[in-house]
């Protein structure tokens, strides 16, 4: 991998945070990710975790308590 494309992949330039139920149903797109931790209400190094790892989230009660997945998707 290209050392342009890293930094691509890791959330340098135009990357859109899309959340995921665990059926894979589009349910929210973010485009800064202290806005996404804010909506979320939790602290934007656990958003960042969840990105890097692909590990899932339980959002808060006020949700539901549903299980998402964030991806990013990059723009070119």
């Amino acid at each position: 991998m290209e050392k342009s494309e890293q930094k691509l992949w890791k959330g340098r330039g135009n990357v859109e945070i899309e959340v995921y139920d665990k059926e894979g149903l589009f349910l929210y797109c973010f485009y800064i990710l202290e806005m996404t931790a804010n909506f979320f209400n939790v602290n934007k190094h656990i958003i960042k975790y969840r990105l890097n790892t692909g590990k899932s989230f339980i959002l808060p009660f006020a949700f539901g308590e549903k299980e998402v997945y964030f991806k990013r998707y990059i723009s070119l």
